[in-house]
């Protein structure tokens, strides 16, 4: 066993590595993705690691998608869509804590797991609302009080991207279930991922145009608020 951790672990610098050379990842941002890594591996096993991934790949190919349409529009990703520290603790962090106290409270395990799939389901359901949803959206309205709004607003919203939402929570929670075939466990971090996401344009609405909170702390309070409501519906 420990000599598979060590393969994972090489696995995960090399992946680490190789986001930053092919400019995925900033240096600070490759870092900071090698050591959540270890924690979604160690506290979560090769599951969570494998929703990490797949959360990496379809963030990455949403962001890269249609570029220059985004960047004709200035929605594309700052910094060329090379994230940095900031952005891999924003979307990650949440579920990386999660996975450290599955490793710590074992009895509770499996339900910190399913609260850091939750959490990667947020926020793979608010990349690719938002990166899809600036490129297919017709129609963009306030999340709160749905009154039509320029594309690209904090809070708004439109039918496209609120599906492509749906679908990149699908995506995890799916990635769960074929590595853990529960329904009753899927189900949760499928309905947390698209809270999660509404959470987040609500968040973006307010306080984000307000000033109180910028980008990144809008996608961890939203990852976090879907991993503590699923984790309050597996406890009550």
């Amino acid at each position: 066993m420990q000599n598979l951790d060590g393969y994972i672990v090489l696995l995960i610098f090399l992946a680490s590595s190789a986001a930053f050379i092919w400019k995925k990842l900033r240096f600070t941002g490759a870092l900071a993705g090698f050591i959540v890594a270890l924690f979604h591996y160690f506290g979560g096993g090769f599951i969570l690691l494998i929703l990490l991934g797949v959360f990496f790949v379809a963030g990455t190919l949403a962001s890269k998608w249609k570029t220059i349409e985004k960047q004709k529009l200035n929605l594309a990703q700052e910094n060329k869509g090379q994230r940095g520290i900031a952005n891999v603790f924003a979307n990650g962090g949440v579920s990386a804590l999660c996975a450290v106290l599955a490793l710590i409270f074992s009895n509770n395990q499996n339900i910190l797991i399913i609260m850091a799939a939750s959490a990667l389901a947020s926020a793979t359901a608010d990349t690719l609302a938002s990166e899809l949803g600036n490129v297919y959206g017709k129609r963009f309205v306030n999340i709160l009080s749905l009154k039509k709004e320029k594309k690209g607003m904090d809070g708004a919203i439109s039918l496209e991207g609120t599906f492509a939402g749906v679908a990149g929570s699908l995506l995890i929670a799916l990635g769960y279930y074929l590595n853990k075939p529960i329904f009753g466990d899927a189900l949760p971090i499928f309905v947390g991922g698209i809270l999660g996401c509404l959470v987040d344009s609500a968040l973006g609405a307010t306080l984000q145009r307000g000033g109180t909170l910028n980008n990144h702390s809008v996608n961890f309070f939203s990852t976090l608020v879907a991993a503590i409501l699923v984790g309050a519906y597996l406890l009550l």
